[in-house]
């Protein structure tokens, strides 16, 4: 399961990679209002994302590895790629073979069995970031639970041009990381394919979640 503190640069050198990464100083704009950078040492990951090599090597699911106070950034990243459903194969060709490597590497949630893979893993990591939706490679790894009991806002910085995650409560070592993905147990089930047992929603039985029909093929990002 990957780790992520507030530290980014403490994963990196746990997971004893050459990470290519600008390392940024100043402000970023969140839901949560102005986080300040300037002595969190955090680095945006560029566009190759924590450099594919590694992103493929991850697991799904984050936690943190130090305890985490209310409104750490912990998370500073730039999109793979951003496409619709019309580029969505050309921009998958224009990847480098690693960049790829790691984009098949992500979940892809089918919503029908005919659904080709590509096109899945792309709705099923998509953010609503810009129109269309972006795939973030280290960011996807996020799971979900419901109102109150997610402990990370993310948000799109729009002058940095990278998607920004920060806590909302304290947060004790070692436990996950959670943002939410929506609200409605029928709109999760239809849209990502899992029954929410995080608690603070109602869920579904098995027979309700049987009788729910796959999410319609639509440009609207859920994330």
């Amino acid at each position: 399961m990957m780790r992520i503190s507030a530290e980014v640069n403490t994963l990196l050198n746990l997971l004893n990679e050459d990470i290519d990464k600008v390392l940024e100083e100043g402000k970023v704009r969140t839901s949560l209002g102005t986080i300040d950078l300037s002595t969190s040492k955090l680095a945006i990951l560029n566009s190759d994302g924590l450099q594919p090599k590694l992103a493929s090597d991850l697991g799904y699911g984050a936690f943190a590895v130090c305890d985490l106070e209310p409104y750490t950034p912990i998370l500073l990243e730039r999109e793979l790629f951003n496409a619709n459903s019309y580029d969505l194969y050309k921009k998958i060709d224009s990847l480098t073979a690693e960049q790829r490597k790691a984009y098949y590497n992500l979940h892809g949630h089918k919503r029908r069995e005919t659904e080709d893979i590509c096109a899945a893993i792309w709705r099923t990591n998509r953010f609503s970031a810009r129109p269309g939706g972006s795939v973030f490679l280290v960011a996807s790894r996020f799971n979900h639970a419901c109102y109150q009991r997610d402990n990370v806002d993310y948000s799109f910085d729009k002058v940095k041009r990278c998607m920004v995650f920060v806590t909302k409560k304290k947060i004790s070592a070692g436990s996950e990381l959670f943002i939410r993905y929506g609200s409605d147990p029928q709109h999760l089930y239809a849209t990502w394919g899992f029954r929410c047992t995080c608690g603070g929603c109602p869920g579904l039985s098995e027979a309700e979640s049987k009788a729910i029909k796959p999410a319609p093929w639509i440009e609207e990002c859920e994330w």
